[in-house]
């Protein structure tokens, strides 16, 4: 326990004050360990983890949007792509630990992409696959990509629609945004509201958990 006091130390007392010091990054594969059983206790539904770090074609998107980069095989990522069991979809969950750094457009870059598959009346799971196969085919990382590959089953394809989850600061005041817009589709965490028991890991669990309240000020 000693230990994890002082990764923890190191990574949100020290970090949040060091310049240029990835937070989210350091912190994204603690936090993955313990996203299915948070968002089982806070929905009550059932999720799996399908990979963080997804990627998404920026060709896609910016086909949307009519732009000249409609080829482009690069990609951005979605911090976690995760399934809801319960109702059929992908999850997009966007992690950030500082309000400074929160980008509203990045939601828009996700409903975009759903745009797309509307518009050529693709199926969405097919369409997230078809560009993982474009971005794999121009990659130079080839067997990292193959192993993204290895993550995904055949009847993740058929699946034809999303949600987005924020996990942010408070200090964003995005719960409070997104309850004027009455979005259905968006959901928003502040890491007050992540659950203080969970069954994996449940002691380091609360220790992790203390630190990570220190963010909603951030």
């Amino acid at each position: 326990m000693e230990f994890l006091e002082k990764l923890m130390q190191v990574i949100v007392d020290e970090g949040i004050q060091t310049p240029k010091a990835q937070v989210e990054r350091y912190l994204s594969p603690i936090l993955g360990l313990f996203l299915e059983e948070i968002l089982k206790k806070t929905f009550h539904k059932e999720y799996q983890m399908i990979v963080p770090e997804f990627p998404i074609r920026k060709g896609t998107i910016a086909k949307s949007v009519g732009s000249e980069q409609s080829e482009s095989n690069q990609s951005t990522n979605i911090d976690y792509l995760m399934y809801n069991q319960t109702e059929n979809k992908f999850v997009f969950i966007e992690l950030k630990t500082d309000s400074k750094s929160f980008k509203p457009s990045q939601r828009k870059i996700y409903e975009d992409l759903k745009c797309v598959a509307k518009d050529k009346n693709n199926i969405f799971g097919q369409l997230l696959y078809d560009d993982l196969e474009k971005i794999l085919s121009k990659s130079t990382s080839k067997d990292k990509y193959k192993y993204l590959k290895t993550k995904w089953n055949d009847s993740m394809s058929a699946i034809n629609d999303m949600e987005i989850i924020y996990i942010v600061p408070a200090k964003t005041g995005l719960k409070e945004e997104v309850g004027r817009e009455d979005e259905n589709k968006l959901c928003v965490l502040y890491f007050n509201d992540l659950p203080v028991e969970l069954s994996l890991f449940s002691e380091e669990w609360k220790i992790i958990l203390e630190y990570l309240k220190k963010l909603d000020m951030n």
